[in-house]
């Protein structure tokens, strides 16, 4: 028997992270053994060239933190 819980995290905060550990462990009182990251962005599809610096660290922020 499984139970499962989706969660909306910001996985590029590890605040965020440590949040949904918390939401899992009060609602079921354990912390959870699986968990499964599905983020990613891609930004706006210009050339690394033309990318605002902002927007770069984004999508490491997102994809690779």
């Amino acid at each position: 028997h499984s139970v499962h819980l989706a969660v909306q995290v910001d996985v590029g905060c590890s605040q965020s992270v440590k949040a949904l550990f918390k939401v899992v462990t009060r609602e079921y009182g354990v912390s959870p053994s699986i968990v499964v990251n599905c983020a990613g962005i891609l930004g706006a599809g210009r050339y690394l060239t033309d990318t605002p610096e902002d927007d770069f660290d984004d999508v490491v922020r997102v994809n690779l933190k």
